[in-house]
């Protein structure tokens, strides 16, 4: 059994949906852990995966550390785009929250 195997064994069985890296601005599915090669795999963090078909970017889905945390700030989201807040008070998303 080698790394790979290893890391795809435990995040199954903890029912993580992949890897992401905060600091390098990735993530990764189980079925392909790392394609690029070029992220610090060794500072990756199991997370969850959320479809985001309307991203601004492209990406079809995004790994996230919290299922309730991106919940609750794509509900502000939603709030906010209903009554928005001036830019000056809005916090941008991001993976660790």
């Amino acid at each position: 059994m080698n790394v790979r195997e290893i890391t795809v064994k435990y995040l199954k069985h903890m029912r993580y949906d992949g890897l992401y890296n905060h600091d390098g601005g990735c993530g990764c599915i189980l079925a392909d852990l790392a394609p690029c090669c070029e992220c610090h795999v060794l500072d990756c963090r199991p997370g969850y995966r959320v479809d985001t078909p309307d991203d601004p970017e492209g990406f079809d889905y995004h790994i996230v550390e919290s299922l309730e945390r991106w919940r609750a700030q794509k509900e502000r989201g939603r709030a906010e785009q209903e009554d928005p807040a001036p830019r000056s008070l809005r916090s941008p998303w991001t993976a660790n929250g």
